[in-house]
């Protein structure tokens, strides 16, 4: 297994927004996917939002206190990256303490 790359490597600046505009957790999804979109390492962007989609559907990824860790096995990505988004209005996430999400 490769090692991981670094923090900085994983969450580059153009991939952290504050107040994302998103109505629902579907529209959080396809926003985050886009911004991983911007990173070479995704290679195909539909399908992975149909994968992290594929992945809220089995359980949902809000773990509580307003924070949701979407994420999903691809074969749409080589590599890890990531995302940092917080939203500009709470979204409801099915969160195991009930409450709505603002951080993803």
């Amino acid at each position: 297994m490769p090692p991981l790359p670094s923090f900085a490597a994983l969450l580059a600046p153009e991939r952290v927004v504050c107040g994302l505009e998103a109505a629902t957790k579907d529209e959080v999804l396809a926003r985050g996917a886009a911004l991983l979109a911007t990173d070479a390492r995704v290679t195909d962007a539909e399908r992975l939002v149909a994968d992290l989609r594929a992945r809220e559907a089995r359980l949902s990824t809000g773990v509580g206190d307003g924070v949701a860790l979407p994420h999903a096995r691809t074969e749409a990505v080589t590599g890890t990256v990531a995302a940092l988004a917080t939203l500009a209005e709470p979204v409801e996430w099915e969160a195991l303490d009930g409450h709505a999400v603002d951080l993803v």
